[in-house]
């Protein structure tokens, strides 16, 4: 499957590296709004719930138009289909966030906000953290907001932090990025993108059935 795309690891390497590069210190507004979307939902307040959808629809974005469609389409035409993918997710993110506030971000003090403190602390730190352990430090290394990885990890952990009918399509493209993911870990090596499977299996395993249940 992504053997297919014919990027090699030291491809994608240099392509991380090259991207790190033209945009620094853009890494840190990544970092800055990544936080604040965090900091938002835990406001309690349907604005700030808004606010950090919009934040998280912006990261999507970036991820779409920086990664995929600015420096990921130069080595595979796949490339463009994953920018429309992330695109999608972007859109939807600020129809059900800004537009129809579909969904409430309020972390409840329950294992649902701990466990997503853990995936957003994971897109945070502990990717960048392993990814240099495993031989790719700075500046070959994926960033929350604008490498894909990090940013769908952060997004499963955010809507951890959901209260109500959280929309499922919300879940769909980072569950499933998580799936493509795993397969470049096999395929290419790149290891610090195993855990990412773990992140969407769990968040669509409580997620799913939560949102089957009557709401009361």
């Amino acid at each position: 499957m992504i053997s297919d795309l014919r990027v090699s690891l030291d491809q994608l390497l240099s392509m991380l590296a090259s991207l790190n590069l033209d945009l620094w210190p853009a890494q840190f507004l990544g970092y800055a709004l990544a936080l604040a979307a965090a900091g938002l939902a835990g406001f309690r307040r349907p604005w700030a719930s808004r606010a950090a959808s919009g934040i998280l629809a912006a990261m999507w974005l970036a991820s779409a138009l920086v990664y995929h469609l600015g420096y990921f389409s130069r080595l595979s035409e796949l490339g463009y289909v994953f920018a429309a993918l992330f695109g999608l997710q972007a859109a939807l993110l600020l129809w059900d966030g800004p537009l129809k506030a579909n969904l409430v971000l309020a972390p409840a003090g329950d294992g649902f906000m701990v466990m997503g403190a853990l995936f957003m602390f994971w897109a945070l730190a502990g990717h960048p953290w392993l990814s240099a352990y495993l031989g790719h430090p700075w500046p070959r290394l994926g960033l929350v907001g604008l490498a894909p990885g990090p940013t769908a990890a952060f997004t499963c952990g955010l809507l951890l932090w959901s209260r109500g009918r959280m929309p499922k399509r919300l879940l769909a493209i980072p569950a499933l990025w998580s799936f493509l993911a795993f397969v470049l870990a096999v395929d290419l090596g790149l290891r610090e993108e195993v855990p990412l499977l773990l992140v969407g299996l769990v968040s669509a395993s409580l997620l799913l059935p939560r949102d089957l249940k009557p709401v009361i």
